[in-house]
């Protein structure tokens, strides 16, 4: 207390000394700060350039303004002396991201603190001045911002920026303080990419508050729903906006009628006797593509807050070109050589195509070029003929982190048809639940500012000429309201109609394609589905892209509305051809060659089967009963895949034969007489083979039954099974093992899938002791226990089979791989300072983490990223130099594909190895017929089940073999199933290595040219790897025996004549009780004498007792009473 007293004391005589001061000389004052308080510790912040919320963008430069308002009684010279003193800080005590994930999160601190990202360049500059304001004095900051990293948009200037900007992202304290550190004002300033940009929680958020919003606030329904889960389980939600939620019921009964009788539908359309709306899906899969995943949030808000002016968005469009705009379009047609196709050539409009100058998609005089017409949509007209169904971000896991690929690093928007992910799984139940009449999905990042339908090859299995006139349209639709709606792309490029330009001879051509052969992209794969679907590929990832794209969703989505019949009617035509297995000839003109002549390549893209002279079969057959099925886990698994999809699927209810082959009870039959017939021979027909292109922008692989690896039959016979025959399958049947043969004696598991692999790992990792088997009618296979086999039946799909003779085997040992690829937990500065999110490198690397999958969650082997613990090192990737040195060191090493044949030739085999590769950009592909030419337990079980058909992408093949190594696999000389290769590769293809063994000194390797693990979808192909892990780790050889439960002898009692002798067979039960462990002894030997085998010999007359006993730990014994005569 009397401290306190002191210390009051002190300061009160303190602050009178002070006061006097002041009344003699009132400057002193002002240089006091503390004496200058004020009026609030609130900060205004306000943006005042022309655009632009009140936000710093990291895309954008701004001016802003901060006020300070100070005291009212504060002067002229107090408020200047303080305007030179005060510190401003923008900072943050931690940031938002998970700190695992993203431990170098940028805090702030004072504003001369801040840099443009890898430079010593401030970031802002900053001014504070007093000023008076309403007769008062205000501290003001005006504070400019550069770009954080240098450019206009977060894109792929460079790419890896897409990395930090969650460092970055977030809010902060923007604080003024007097010299003391007294805060005078303080507010919350947010740092964003652009302005909409969303982090993915906020997008639920968002959501909740429109499904919110449209109850409150207007006539609108709006409803969120979930497609299901990602992989690292987040949520996929989406919205629905609709007039009403009785909308909804009615497209699902309308749905349900336009899959079973199209034909009335189409009648009732053109009679105008059908009121009905019709679903557009809007959505983006590539997350860090970030404009893609905002746009359709801001499209979300412009539909529901229209109330807020009568109901109406406004926006322009250009709807024509002008004089001067006919001029330059004829004018830049010539000069980029560009020629429009015959097919579509009465279709386009062409605007958007000008680009006055600019070498990609910038700005354009759009009022000389172009007439630009006001439009007011009324949002409940709109609602009276579509609905929309948003997806903002179907890739949760890559949104939260900023990344493109999901949270096992694939690209989702590779695997749409592979469907080997949780997320595509659920978009296409989606899809197959609502069929979109029309779908975009958004991606970036286009210079061009890239508005398909897509140019030539074309997937067969598309109805193309019912899509490309209203997908024209459309794109057109969409592009050119999203041109006149922002500041920085006015132009942007259709490949269907804009890519087909001249060759070295100015022959029109299609040089450089973007075409839509495979379906697994999104939206090519809803193509299947009969919805007229096209990517979009915005310049920049900034505000402007962003507003592009929202209001280009709008004008598509208008244009959708005025055309609902069109749209309709031709999925409607769609799905009659199914019903009915039309194979239109109109489709034909769509594919032709390289120089656009119509229809040329349709006989080698749609070839039609002799039978039934159709491009599609009547029916597949897929056998579930293991006696006719090889793999039952696969074949179960499609039948899954199927009704996901939306495909109408069936089972026998009866034997029935069909030609020589007789069809089980319980088969899956897919009848192609259906809605979705697209789909289902989309999946599963071989594919097509492409030699006369010289590009594809990305291999064609479907055929499911080669490349997953079970059997499915072609029945191109009309009416080859009657409907009574057939029983509907609504739900996939739920697959089991099969199990033939002796219970509780040895079991064979068949090498036959991923999910044996798979079964056998789950054993070793629990220390059970499994065998290989290495000769015999069942080489290849696996061997153990029933008691190991009944510990895996139940969690995978397996054929199985007793035996209480043990087949010739090898032990197996749980095998640790690792993989070569890993670039890095972090990419650093130009300082070596770290950022970013960890492991970005190696998630932004799908091939990489194919074989992680592939190895680790799909087949069970254990991976670690330690090399000294790696029993195998095995991968797609490039190794350097420490696992080169591992591999040297004799460490076994499998590598798989193109981008590892210059390491083995120039580091591992130097000598007598080389290779070839066709393509420059080692993108052809080929599922292939092969021979086995050195026996390998490689290929054993390939070799047992007459497995000839092999799946590579790369085109790489082995045209060097070392001396002294195994060929394992070469291909033949049949032309492939399917692939892409140009005709000068194919022929160097064909004969070609692409597999080999070689073993020298310490060096131990399996080489394969073809991939292994290409987007997890060659299955089939699994095993070739994980038998050559297997061959790497091969124990001794295999042993199984149980205790014995009972010991029986031929004889109990046995007379003999002196020299003369027998053999006491004893007979234990089970089976598999080692004989070996039986001991024979006689009670007198001058009587009898036994040996080891039981062998007695009478010695003597008399009698004596021969013990027979069991040493297993079973403890049985029996006696034989001798006697000698």
């Amino acid at each position: 207390m009397r401290k306190t007293k002191k210390r009051q004391s002190s300061y009160a005589i303190l602050m009178a000394i002070v006061l006097m001061v002041t009344m003699i000389n009132p400057s002193v004052a002002a240089s006091t700060s503390k004496e200058v308080k004020a009026a609030t510790t609130a900060l205004t912040f306000e943006n005042v350039s022309d655009n632009g919320e009140d936000k710093i963008s990291m895309t954008d430069e701004r001016t802003f303004e901060s006020i300070v308002t100070l005291a009212d009684n504060t002067t002229k010279e107090q408020a200047e002396q303080l305007a030179k003193e005060v510190t401003w800080s923008l900072s943050r005590t931690k940031g938002i991201q998970d700190t695992k994930a993203y431990p170098y999160q940028f805090l702030g601190g004072k504003l001369d603190e801040w840099k443009v990202f890898d430079k010593d360049t401030a970031l802002f500059t900053a001014q504070t001045e007093a000023v008076e304001k309403d007769g008062k004095y205000v501290l003001k900051l005006t504070l400019k911002n550069k770009y954080l990293f240098g450019a206009d948009g977060i894109d792929s200037r460079p790419r890896y920026i897409r990395s930090t900007i969650l460092d970055y992202v977030g809010d902060y304290q923007l604080k003024c303080e007097d010299k003391s550190g007294n805060v005078l004002g303080q507010t919350t300033v947010r740092v964003n990419p652009y302005d909409s940009y969303c982090l993915n929680a906020e997008f639920q958020t968002q959501l909740n508050e429109a499904e919110a919003y449209a109850a409150k606030n207007s006539d609108i329904y709006a409803e969120v729903r979930s497609m299901g889960k990602t992989t690292n389980g987040y949520d996929m939600p989406y919205i629905i906006i609709s007039d009403s939620k009785q909308t909804l019921t009615d497209y699902q009964n309308l749905k349900q009628k336009a899959e079973t009788d199209p034909a009335t539908l189409i009648k009732q359309i053109k009679a105008g006797t059908l009121d009905y709306k019709i679903p557009v899906l809007y959505s983006n899969v590539h997350a860090d593509e970030n404009p893609g995943a905002d746009a359709p949030m801001q499209f979300i808000w412009k539909l529901l807050k229209s109330d807020q002016n009568n109901g109406v968005i406004e926006y322009k469009m250009a709807t024509g070109f002008t004089a001067a705009g006919k001029a330059q379009f004829e004018k830049e047609m010539k000069e980029r050589k560009t020629h429009w196709s015959s097919l579509i050539k009465d279709w386009p409009t062409g605007i958007g195509f000008i680009r006055d100058g600019n070498e990609a998609s910038g700005k354009v005089d759009l009022e000389k070029y172009y007439k630009i017409e006001t439009i007011k949509l009324n949002v409940k007209d709109l609602l009276k003929n579509v609905f929309f169904i948003v997806v903002p971000e179907e890739n949760a896991d890559a949104r939260t982190v900023n990344t493109r690929q999901n949270g096992n690093g694939f690209d989702l928007n590779r695997d749409n048809m592979f469907q080997t992910q949780v997320e595509t799984q659920n978009m296409a139940r989606m899809i197959a639940s609502w069929n979109p009449a029309t779908f975009i999905e958004l991606h970036g990042f286009v210079s061009g500012f890239q508005i398909e339908p897509c140019s030539p090859t074309h997937e067969p299995n598309i109805e193309y000429d019912l899509f490309a006139k209203n997908g024209i349209h459309a794109g057109e639709a969409f592009g050119n309201v999203a041109i006149a709606n922002n500041d920085s792309f006015n132009s942007y490029a259709m490949p269907l109609r804009d890519y087909m330009t001249e060759d070295e001879n100015g022959k029109p051509c299609w040089v450089s394609p973007w075409d839509d052969m495979s379906t697994s992209y999104t939206p090519q794969y809803s193509l299947l589905h009969g919805t007229v679907a096209f990517t979009i590929e915005v310049p920049k990832g900034n505000e402007e892209a962003t507003k592009a794209l929202t209001y280009g969703l709008i004008g598509q989505g208008k244009y959708v509305a005025d055309h609902k019949d069109e749209f309709f009617l031709n999925q409607l035509e769609g799905y009659r051809r199914g019903i009915e297995n039309i194979d239109d000839d109109a489709n034909r003109p769509w594919y032709v060659d390289i120089y656009d002549n119509q229809g040329a390549e349709a006989d080698a893209f749609r070839p039609k089967y002799k039978e039934n002279d159709n491009f599609f079969p009547e029916y597949y057959v897929i056998p579930l009963d293991a006696k006719y099925q090889k793999n039952t886990d696969a074949a179960y698994e499609m039948g899954e895949f199927l009704l996901r999809n939306g495909v109408k699927l069936h089972k026998l209810n009866k034997d029935v034969k069909v030609g020589n082959t007789t069809y089980k009870k319980g088969s899956y039959v897919v009848n192609m007489h259906q809605a979705k017939r697209n789909v289902a021979n989309g999946a599963l027909y071989d594919g097509v083979l492409i030699t006369g292109w010289t590009d594809l922008y990305s291999e064609p692989i479907t055929a499911f039954s080669q490349c997953r690896g079970f059997d499915c039959d072609v029945i191109t016979k009309k009416g080859a099974f009657a409907d009574s025959a057939l029983t509907q399958v609504t739900k996939a049947l739920e697959g089991k093992t099969t199990f033939t043969g002796s219970k509780n004696a040895a079991v064979i598991i068949s090498n036959n899938s991923v999910a044996a692999v798979k079964a056998v790992n789950t054993l070793l990792n629990k220390k059970a002791k499994v065998g290989y088997i290495t000769s015999g009618a069942n080489k290849g296979d696996f061997v153990t226990s029933y008691e190991n086999y009944l510990k895996v039946k139940d969690d995978f799909v397996l054929i199985a089979k007793g035996t209480t003779t043990v087949p010739k085997a090898k032990v197996l040992a749980k095998t640790t791989l690792y993989i070569p690829g890993d670039k890095g937990e972090f990419i650093t500065k130009s300082d070596g300072t770290p950022f970013g999110l960890r492991n970005y490198r190696n998630l932004d690397n799908p091939e990489y983490n194919w074989d992680f999958f592939a190895y680790g969650k799909q087949l069970g082997f254990e991976i670690t990223h330690d090399l000294s613990k790696a029993d195998v090192i095995i991968g797609n990737e490039p190794i350097n130099e420490e696992e080169t040195k591992a591999i040297k060191a004799g460490t076994p090493y499998i590598c798989a594909g193109v981008d590892t044949l210059e390491n083995v030739k120039k580091d591992l085999i130097t000598s007598g190895f080389d290779y070839y590769i066709g393509h420059p950009y080692w993108i052809e592909d080929a599922l292939t017929t092969v021979k086995y030419v050195d026996s390998s337990m490689v290929t054993d079980k390939y070799v047992m089940d007459k497995d000839n058909i092999m799946y590579g992408y790369g085109g790489g093949s082995i045209t060097k073999v070392p001396e002294g190594a195994k060929v394992l696999i070469k291909t033949t000389n049949d032309d492939p199933l399917e692939g892409f290769m140009m005709a000068s590769s194919l022929k160097k293809y064909k004969n070609s290595v692409q597999a080999i063994e070689y073993k020298k000194g310490k060096l131990d390797l399996t080489v394969f040219a073809n991939t292994l693990t290409n987007k997890a979808h060659q299955q089939d192909d699994y095993r070739y790897a994980s038998n050559a892990i297997f061959s790497k780790t091969l124990g001794k050889t295999y042993t199984l025996t149980k205790k014995a439960t009972s010991l029986k002898t031929n004889v109990t009692k046995k007379t003999l004549k002196k020299g003369a002798s027998f053999t006491i067979k004893a007979t234990l039960k089970p089976a598999l009780a080692d004989t070996k462990k039986v001991t024979f002894t006689s009670s007198k030997k001058n009587v009898a004498t036994v040996n080891s085998k039981g062998k007695v010999t009478a010695k003597g007359k008399g009698t004596c007792t021969i013990t027979v006993k069991t040493t297993d730990g079973s403890k049985l014994v029996k006696k034989v009473k001798i006697t000698v005569k």
